[in-house]
């Protein structure tokens, strides 16, 4: 699985694309590396494009996992997961559900160009 990401101080944005198979473990990875991040900051939004990634590896345990993290960003940052299943969409739904009140601006999309959208109006 290939997992990269940029980060854009000047746009406040971070944008993380997966592909191949996506495990839990490998976001929870990715979650300490930006909390350990000078260059991540509370007030940036995060997209997620998932739509060339797999996940017959998650299950409800792993996407449980994921939302028990905690907050690196801001409540209010704006996160957008993009998905093409769905499977993704509903794992996706799940873990903005399981979030709970500890994140008010988290949508899942099927269209990169709607979800890059959102995020600018952020």
């Amino acid at each position: 699985m290939a997992l990269t990401y940029t980060i854009d101080a000047a746009q406040k944005n971070i944008r993380v694309i997966a592909t191949g198979e996506l495990s839990p473990e490998e976001l929870v990875d990715l979650h300490h590396r930006f909390a350990g991040s000078p260059e991540v900051r509370p007030d940036f939004s995060i997209l997620f494009d998932l739509r060339q990634a797999r996940g017959e590896g998650f299950t409800t345990e792993g996407v449980r996992t994921l939302a028990a993290l905690p907050t690196i960003l801001d409540p209010a940052s704006r996160r957008a997961v993009v998905v093409r299943s769905d499977l993704g969409f509903g794992v996706a739904r799940m873990y903005g559900l399981w979030r709970g009140d500890r994140i008010t601006a988290f949508e899942v999309f099927r269209d990169l160009k709607e979800a890059e959208r959102w995020i600018e109006r952020g």
